[in-house]
């Protein structure tokens, strides 16, 4: 916070800033307490952006630090949009000892936010936008970053001079202030920082639907050439009489822009259809959710123009040759031989394009199955979980924080359906994790680092997590007691190879808040800590990431007001929650509880993402294959029709049925190979921008490759036998009577 207001004091670049700090509260003092998130902010955030409440003010620099401005939605949904609500208290009720705040107080409503405001845009996990604003309360220690910081430049500074400018202060702390040595200022445009992390995801989406775009081009452009070659006489007559070829070109461009603009229509029509079920489908605690939650999906004026504008260049660039082509007087040998070359090259065009949305969709379902098949290093059947954070004066001290949690897990074991309850400061899988540092006491001394868990005695026998070595977690081990923990594997390989650490002391640093009449920091206090037991490893920070070293400490002797409970349940987890809800309100009726999921929920949850886009490339892919079959049989009807005469004689004259097939086959085999080694080139060359979003998958991975191109051959080999089959089955007495 100091170096905050020295920013605003000393920078001319900008015309404000303002801080802010994610957090959580409890409201309280309603019908039911609920868990909103809350952001921390300084005078004059919402200004900044733009902002103006639709009822009262935000906050102004004279105001206490109890005061709040609502969102729209919490101000609908919990106080029924009451429009007397400012000058009002609610109760909010923090649950961080992290927090500068005293908890549990009456909070003083000054304001409510207008609709469909989101801020911050970048959260991390995909969480929801706070629904309170508080103002953030000074702490003292520069050692103590919690603030992030956003300003507006000034209407003369650019961005370079702004970073030069920041540099330059950055550099003067550094000199005035030890806590400020080797610290220095990053800026970014806040754009680039609400998008960075679905940036990549947004690109390859938009390159499958580009790919797919280019097929149906191709396709369209094969279905003109055909339509043009069945129109010479026509056209031949238009010239006869007097008509230019770029009349006649101007007139199949015009017949062309319509088919464009139907098609466009029609692509619309759809598209306002089909987004809603997109946007739905678009998987919770994930960036992209973030995005969509934010900004929306829904057409509007720029898509509208910009489909129009695709609709008119997609038919100028794939338009205009069959028309140049359809417009020539005469039609030689040359000629023909030349469009057929122009319709082969636009078939390799569909095979390659299909070939690198096919193969992008097969290293996706590859990935993911496989990460699917990692093994947690728990049990994830029949396990429900839920949050509980504490709140309010009555759980101030370590002492009343773990009576709680020993009450209500000891209520919640001894329902019916409950076989065992255990808690933990950090679920796996969840991507949390306290990470400290410690030393390793003895003969043996190094320091290391290692995330620090507060767990219960029956937390690891409850998620089947396998106690490899020692002792688990007791009753025993409470307050009074020495200081004990428990290692994972990782933990134990890493800093005891080749020995078991049971029984090694470990010095650990227990952070303490402190408050002074200068402001709040923390305190690291020094303890000596005994290992009693080796757990095997768990996927804490996702599927994706390899486990880590990771120390178990008993919740009595490391106690925490943010705990997440774990039941192993006798039946379907779901069927529970009305009576967890109801042993939790009996421990206490102020205390939420939250984030109620199965852990096969949260397995799930984590692969959401990533199953996600590969159901949206898995659909451009199977689209694309479509139109590569249908723009294949249309050519080789095309050729069969053109060519019954030729094929009447060919048979009258004896020539078998199956090698007319196969010539036709054969012709279109040359292109289809081009089109697949053009379309191995182009994946080669595109598949590592899908890398963040494989696991345990290379992108040139070798049997996938092999793999699209076996079925893409397959398919376009029966797309050209079916209609090469149907013209030998011609009468050809019948055939060239007709001729």
């Amino acid at each position: 916070y100091p170096n905050f207001r020295d920013w605003q004091d000393q920078s001319h670049a900008f015309a404000s800033m303002a801080g802010f700090d994610e957090d959580s509260f409890n409201l309280t003092g309603t019908t039911e307490p609920e868990r909103l998130r809350a952001l921390y902010n300084t005078p004059g955030l919402f200004a900044l952006l733009g902002i103006h409440p639709v009822l009262g003010r935000e906050f102004a620099p004279g105001d206490g630090p109890y005061v709040a401005v609502l969102s729209y939605e919490l101000w609908q949904r919990r106080f029924s949009g009451d429009t007397r609500i400012v000058g009002k208290a609610i109760r909010l009720e923090g649950s961080s000892a992290w927090s500068p705040t005293e908890p549990g107080r009456a909070y003083t409503v000054v304001g409510v936010l207008p609709p469909h405001f989101y801020f911050p845009p970048h959260r991390y996990g995909g969480d929801l936008p706070p629904e309170v604003f508080v103002p953030v309360v000074p702490n003292v220690d520069r050692g103590w970053h919690y603030l992030r910081v956003i300003g507006r430049l000034a209407p003369t500074a650019t961005e370079r001079q702004a970073r030069t400018e920041m540099n330059e202060i950055a550099a003067r702390l550094a000199q005035a202030y030890p806590a400020d040595q080797g610290q220095g200022i990053a800026l970014d445009g806040l754009g680039n920082v609400a998008v960075s992390d679905v940036r990549q995801t947004a690109w390859v989406l938009l390159g499958a639907v580009g790919f797919v775009l280019l097929i149906a081009c191709a396709n369209v452009a094969n279905l003109l050439l055909a339509r043009g070659a069945t129109r010479e006489r026509e056209l031949a007559i238009r010239s006869m009489v007097g008509a230019t070829r770029s009349r006649i070109v101007r007139q199949l461009l015009t017949e062309s822009l319509l088919l464009a603009a139907l098609g466009g229509v029609l692509g619309v029509v759809f598209a306002h259809w089909v987004l809603p079920l997109i946007a739905s489908a678009v998987p919770e605690r994930t960036s992209f959710f973030t995005r969509v939650h934010d900004a929306g999906i829904h057409l509007n004026f720029t898509v509208l123009a910009f489909t129009a504008l695709l609709s008119v260049v997609s038919i100028m660039l794939f338009g205009l040759l069959p028309a140049w082509r359809a417009a020539r007087p005469l039609r030689s040998s040359v000629t023909v031989g030349r469009i057929g070359k122009t319709r082969g090259a636009l078939i390799a065009l569909e095979v390659a394009l299909s070939f690198v949305l096919l193969v992008g969709a097969g290293l996706m379902m590859k990935s993911l199955v496989r990460l699917l098949e990692v093994d947690v290093g728990f049990r994830t059947d029949r396990l429900l979980t839920m949050d509980v954070s504490l709140t309010g004066k009555k759980y101030s001290s370590p002492k009343q924080q773990a009576a709680f949690f020993g009450q209500a897990l000891q209520g919640l074991a001894s329902l019916p359906a409950v076989s065992s309850a255990g808690a933990i400061t950090d679920l796996p899988l969840t991507r949390n994790s306290t990470w400290n540092d410690f030393e390793i006491l003895g003969a043996h001394q190094q320091r290391g680092t290692a995330g620090y868990h507060a767990a219960s005695p029956d937390y690891f026998r409850t998620m089947g997590i396998p106690l490899l070595s020692g002792r688990d977690i007791r009753d025993s081990d409470s307050a009074l007691s020495p200081l004990v923990g428990v290692v994972n594997r990782s933990m134990a390989g890493k800093y005891w190879p080749n020995r078991n650490p049971v029984g090694t002391s470990l010095a650990v640093y227990y952070p303490v808040p402190v408050t002074t009449s200068k402001g709040s920091s923390i305190e690291f206090k020094r303890q000596e800590l005994d290992i009693v037991g080796v757990v095997g490893d768990v996927r804490q920070l996702g599927l994706d990431a390899p486990p880590e070293p990771e120390l178990f400490i008993p919740y009595a002797q490391w106690p925490s007001n943010d705990m997440s409970l774990v039941l192993r349940t006798q039946s379907e987890p779901s069927s529970i929650i009305p009576a967890v809800k109801k042993e939790i309100a009996r421990a206490d009726p102020d205390q939420p509880v939250t984030d109620i999921r199965t852990m096969d929920d949260l397995v799930s949850a984590e692969a959401a993402g990533r199953r996600f886009v590969l159901q949206l490339i898995g659909a451009f892919a199977s689209i694309a294959v479509v139109l590569a079959a249908v723009g294949i049989y249309g050519v080789a009807s095309y050729w069969a029709r053109q060519r019954r005469h030729e094929i009447a004689i060919r048979l009258a004259l004896g020539a078998k049925a199956q090698g007319i097939v196969w010539m036709v086959v054969c012709q279109n085999a040359a292109w289809l190979l081009l089109g697949i080694a053009a379309g191995l080139g182009g994946a080669l060359a595109t598949t590592h921008l899908l890398s963040s979003f494989l696991y345990s998958v290379r992108a040139a991975d070798v049997t996938t490759f092999i793999g699209v191109a076996f079925l893409l051959t397959a398919i376009a080999l029966a797309a050209s036998y079916v209609p090469a089959r149907q013209a030998t089955e011609v009468d050809p007495m019948v055939a060239l009577r007709c001729e």
